[in-house]
């Protein structure tokens, strides 16, 4: 194949490539895309080819890294201002599908969420949050390309402080902690203390707990059930849809 490369605005950069045949004797570039099944595919019919699937986890990751130079953000925010956005952004559902299972094959997870805008398609978004998975993120994909320092910004960010927010269990846990509470009769308060916190009634059981919180919990009330939910290998989520 031949290659021409022109340069576009900012980091943009538009290649030619000829020599690929037609669409009766496809050749060279042309039939390598039609053999993977991805030629002329639109922007909501996108999918990670069948056989991305068998590569080592090490070609995996440098496919990735240069999705992510595409159309990846990584945008480390002040504090304050939100979470840290670590995400690629699709037309195509099935290609965000396909790229949570790639992170996650890397041990890196990821949620996906859409959003739509008027008569436009929606846009789906392949988020990795949480300190934890982002780290992850930027030592096993790495970045490529003009995103390249607002990783090492991140980097810097994420060395200070960690978010349990992403790797949590059910908020029904509590409710084995609430049990055991009273079984033992232990108040609320006396719970603050015994762990160390400001007291804050029962507010603190509305939310989802961390592995670590939950542990917590165990210890005190020496419970192994509760202690063996804090440190299994399962991840929780909400399925919003099958």
């Amino acid at each position: 194949c031949e290659v021409k490369r022109y340069a576009g605005r900012g980091s943009w950069h538009q290649l030619l490539i000829s020599g690929n045949g037609n669409r009766w004797h496809p050749d060279r570039l042309n039939g390598w895309l039609r053999q993977l099944g991805i030629f002329g595919q639109r922007s909501y019919e996108k999918r990670v080819p069948e056989a991305v699937f068998r590569l080592s986890d090490r070609q995996i990751a440098l496919l990735l890294q240069h999705l992510w130079a595409t159309d990846g953000t990584i945008v480390p925010r002040a504090k304050g201002r939100g979470g840290h956005g670590v995400f690629y952004s699709t037309n195509s559902p099935g290609l965000a599908s396909d790229v949570a299972a790639l992170l996650l094959r890397l041990g890196i997870v990821a949620r996906i969420s859409s959003a739509k805008k008027g008569n436009y398609r929606p846009s789906f978004f392949v988020t990795v949050s949480g300190a934890t998975d982002q780290r992850r993120f930027l030592e096993v994909v790495g970045v490529f390309g003009p995103r390249v320092l607002q990783a090492e910004r991140l980097r810097v960010v994420l060395g200070r402080s960690a978010n349990t927010n992403v790797d949590t269990l059910p908020a029904e846990d509590f409710d084995r902690v609430r049990e055991l509470m009273r079984a033992r009769g232990i108040s609320h308060r006396r719970m603050a203390a015994l762990r160390g916190t400001a007291y804050g009634g029962s507010a603190h059981f509305r939310f989802a707990p961390s592995r670590s919180v939950l542990a917590e919990y165990a210890v005190i009330l020496q419970d192994e059930g509760l202690y063996a939910r804090a440190n299994s290998d399962l991840f929780w989520d909400r399925i919003v849809a099958i």
